[in-house]
């Protein structure tokens, strides 16, 4: 127990105290007065006086009394608080634990952490707001993969109140060193006024090494000790994937994790949307101090080729500690061949015709039957009508100026777009570099192009929402290959037609245009399947004329489609489990979102949050925010004086 102001008591102490024993050493001047017997007069002996101003003091229990009721008011005054090892902040953000192992059903009483969590931030409010009065302020932050702050500092508790009752758990990994960061821009010009100002996260601390500052961090875990065991089996990846040489020869594989000490056996099942396919019994070793046990499972199945998306679920069957790992889900694509639409100039050469020929040839090493040509012209008259494209899964650009992109990925070989005239660079040129990792040159050398003449790539301007661009190859004067997502719709940007350059008969050509039509219709060989995880934005493209889209699921919302926009941004959908999208696309419809982390299936939990600058250790909330207990004290004082008077009262009585 400490005293939030001593001051106060000890002064109101140290007058009180001393008033009430002089009123004890005070003798009453009365005049002698001569009677018969002193029989009548025994019980007001203590009122008889000799003719002095003091006497010694008598054993008194009402002195008794009246000193502990002064006592008690006294100490009243000093406030005295319990679990208190600091004087309160004059600042405090709270920083609540958003992640997926907070919804982990393994705190008091069996419900989730993140209930605890906010039923302690609840406390802590109420007693800096007891405690501060209106000097203190206060903030309220949700820490998920993307820190959010709820609100800023404001001495408002009520507002603090519904801040916290507003913050809802995700199924995302949480970003701790970005939260504080976040955290302290929030107080730093309340930094240069006087006061503390503290930083209380309240989570289970399984984030492991945070790369922050440790100074003013105050943590409060939530969940069972670290050293209880943990009961949990979650999917930590999957990946599904259509056979290159046989398209109907599907394969799954999921990577497991088993957050308990002690080996795990349970059922698991593949399911295709919604039936189940094939059941395996896998046993997932114990956790150690490395990290939870691990085991992979992989399912191969015929799927018949079909028009439609469908989704492919791996499901653990098991009843555990966190629900959102247990399965995880794919959208295997139609297992059909893209259909490739290229378009050419309205003149064009004999080298023109030569690589428009060699282009159309490369679809055919992916199994491609349909390859449409059409000229610049005629494609430009197609865009004013959306549906006479889409049976295409593929647009190529070769070597021709078109009036703008279509909504459909495209591999574009020094096209133009719009009115815009690029600029050239003549040659020969070469690559100076490239990225070999890079799902476009997967096995691919450059180290052969030749390139008579350049042209600037027709991109975005720079921070366009929904539009990001990766340089993939670059020249002496440029970039020479870029991949664009355009808001959903991934592109292959080429500086340079094919006839001005050596690469339709270079080996690495057909290997290019292979990973290319695979990254970009995902129809073909790892590309067979789409899914995303719970920090990953999602785009989907609309059906023509739907003037919006809904989306059905965990978490549900619409998205108004701008005129003539080839994708809708739905944004990071922090909640795992599959989504339907009204108003989208056909092979948009369905979206899987998974959880897919080892980190928060293990739902661990920690004494201490690991800082840079230092540990900051677990403790209760009064450490955070003390407990005021001076009502009790107060209360005590009355009863005393309550008992002290009635105390007096029976004795005059009697």
């Amino acid at each position: 127990m400490t005293f939030l102001n001593p001051l106060a008591g000890i002064v109101a102490g140290a007058i009180a105290g001393p008033v009430l024993i002089l009123l004890y050493f005070l003798k009453l001047r009365r005049r002698p007065v001569r009677v018969s017997s002193t029989l009548l007069w025994e019980r007001a002996v203590e009122d008889l006086q000799v003719n002095e101003p003091f006497r010694w003091l008598r054993p008194s229990w009402l002195l008794f009394i009246q000193m502990l009721a002064l006592a008690s008011l006294c100490l009243a005054l000093a406030r005295p608080a319990l679990d208190a090892g600091e004087a309160p902040p004059d600042r405090a953000v709270l920083l609540i634990d958003a992640s997926a192992s907070m919804n982990a059903r393994d705190a008091d009483g069996g419900r989730p952490r993140f209930d605890e969590a906010r039923a302690r931030a609840r406390e802590v409010v109420n007693r800096l707001a007891e405690v501060g009065g209106s000097a203190f302020e206060g903030a309220v932050i949700a820490v998920a993969a993307e820190p959010r702050a709820l609100t800023g500092l404001t001495p408002a508790a009520a507002d603090l109140r519904a801040a916290i009752d507003s913050v809802e758990p995700t199924d995302q990994p949480g970003d701790l060193a970005a939260a504080l960061r976040l955290a302290r821009s929030l107080t730093q010009r309340a930094a240069e006024a006087p006061g503390d100002t503290r930083f209380i996260v309240i989570g289970d601390g399984g984030a492991g090494p945070v790369e922050a500052p440790a100074q003013g961090v105050r943590f409060i875990r939530v969940g069972p000790a670290p050293d209880q065991p943990k009961d949990n089996v979650g999917v930590a990846a999957l990946a599904v994937r259509r056979d290159l040489d046989d398209a109907s020869t599907v394969r799954v594989f999921a990577r497991l994790v088993n957050a308990a000490p002690e080996p795990v056996r349970t059922a698991v099942t593949l399911l295709m949307d919604g039936s189940a396919i094939e059941t395996r019994t896998v046993t997932i070793p114990g956790s150690n101090d490395d990290g939870p046990g691990e085991s992979a499972v992989t399912f191969e199945f015929a799927d018949a080729p079909s028009g439609e998306p469908r989704l492919a679920t791996v499901f653990v069957e098991r009843d555990d500690a966190l629900a959102a790992d247990n399965a995880a889900s794919a959208r295997l694509e139609p297992a059909l061949p893209p259909r490739v639409l290229i378009v050419v100039p309205p003149e064009m050469t004999d080298a023109q015709r030569l690589a428009v020929s060699l282009l159309a040839g490369a679809p055919a090493a992916v199994g491609s039957t349909v390859v449409d040509t059409i000229d610049s012209a005629g494609f430009d008259a197609a865009l004013g009508a959306p549906e006479s494209l889409a049976r295409y899964d593929l647009i190529i650009l070769a070597g021709t100026r078109v009036a703008e992109r279509p909504p459909i990925p495209t591999i574009e070989f020094g096209a133009g777009v719009g009115d815009a005239e690029p600029r050239v660079s003549a040659g020969p040129l070469r690559a100076a570099s490239w990225r070999r990792s890079h799902p476009l040159l997967r096995q691919v050398a450059l180290d052969g192009l030749v390139v008579a003449q350049a042209v600037s790539l027709a991109l975005p301007e720079t921070g366009t929402p929904g539009v990001t661009a990766e340089e993939v190859a670059a020249g002496p004067d440029g970039p020479l290959i870029v991949e664009l997502n355009d808001r959903g719709v991934r592109r292959a940007l080429v500086a340079f037609d094919l006839a001005q350059s050596n690469w339709p008969t270079q080996p690495g050509f057909v290997i290019f245009m292979v990973n290319a039509i695979e990254r970009l219709t995902r129809l073909i060989g790892e590309a067979t399947a789409t899914a995303y995880t719970t920090t990953e934005p999602v785009t989907v493209r609309p059906a023509p004329g739907a003037p919006s889209v809904r989306v059905r699921g965990p978490i549900e919302f619409s998205r108004p489609v701008a005129r003539g926009a080839a994708g809708v941004e739905l944004g990071v959908l922090p909640r795992a489990g599959a989504y339907t999208v009204e108003g989208a696309a056909e092979g948009d419809r369905l979206i899987p979102v998974n959880l897919v982390s080892a980190a928060e299936s293990a739902i661990a939990t920690a004494d201490a949050l690991d800082l840079a600058g230092g540990p900051a250790s677990t403790a209760g909330v009064g450490v955070a925010a003390p407990r005021e207990i001076w009502r009790w004290f107060a209360l005590a004082g009355f009863v005393l004086l309550t008992v002290e008077w009635l105390l007096y009262a029976w004795r005059m009585r009697v």
